[in-house]
């Protein structure tokens, strides 16, 4: 039985990574049952026996994507004892990952039509896993006193949408010449630091957040 379940759960992961592969390389709409079938060496009556259509197979691999960007985000807030290495860990594990998994960002963006309900669905459903990770870093570099007061979910939400935007003209529109490390040592400093001199002093802060993270408050 254990044998039966282990063979399963291999069958419907190697069909996955063919997808993610073969959505990567052609997008949805290139996606057939059999590409899919000769990408995974699998029959297509074992397919459907996995997976409803070619529209539950793509939503599964956004799914298998974002659950992979969590697991990682996640070990990387964990790689160090402070918090600016653990923020620095993070840009990087999150960069990599947008990158190499880009099936994430683009098919969202291009061919989300007709499922809009179900992507959002899926953002809700990983929201907190993905943010909290990030809020705690920057809730420790509150309390310590590294961090001036700040709303941490709208600094959360800033930092994810910069590593958006460099992935996105990185992999659409390939106009960053910039190498990777650069990248990371950029969004940081931006984050931190902003790009006005003194610009901790300019009476522009935020409200703090309160005691509850918002990552906690509603899914």
């Amino acid at each position: 039985m254990a044998d039966e379940t282990n063979e399963a759960f291999a069958s419907k992961q190697a069909v996955l990574e063919a997808a993610h592969h073969l959505i990567r390389q052609h997008g949805y709409a290139g996606l057939s049952m059999r590409e899919l079938a000769r990408a995974s060496g699998l029959a297509k009556g074992t397919i459907y026996h996995h997976f409803q259509d070619k529209r539950d197979i793509y939503l599964h691999v956004l799914e298998r994507d974002i659950q992979i960007v969590c697991q990682h985000v996640a070990t990387a807030a964990a790689s160090s004892e402070h918090w600016k290495e653990q923020l620095r860990a993070i840009v990087r594990a999150y960069f990599q990952l947008q990158r190499e998994r880009c099936v994430l960002i683009l098919a969202s963006l291009r061919e989300a039509v007709g499922m809009e309900q179900q992507l959002c669905q899926l953002v809700r459903q990983y929201r907190k896993e993905l943010l909290k990770p990030i809020a705690q870093v920057l809730e420790r570099g509150m309390a310590q006193g590294e961090v001036r007061p700040i709303h941490v979910e709208m600094a959360v939400l800033s930092l994810v949408g910069m590593l958006h935007s460099f992935v996105l003209h990185h992999m659409i529109l390939q106009e960053l010449e910039v190498d990777e490390e650069a990248i990371i040592d950029h969004t940081l400093q931006l984050f931190l630091y902003g790009i006005a001199q003194n610009s901790t002093s300019n009476g522009t802060n935020l409200p703090a957040s309160s005691g509850q993270s918002v990552v906690d408050q509603h899914p």
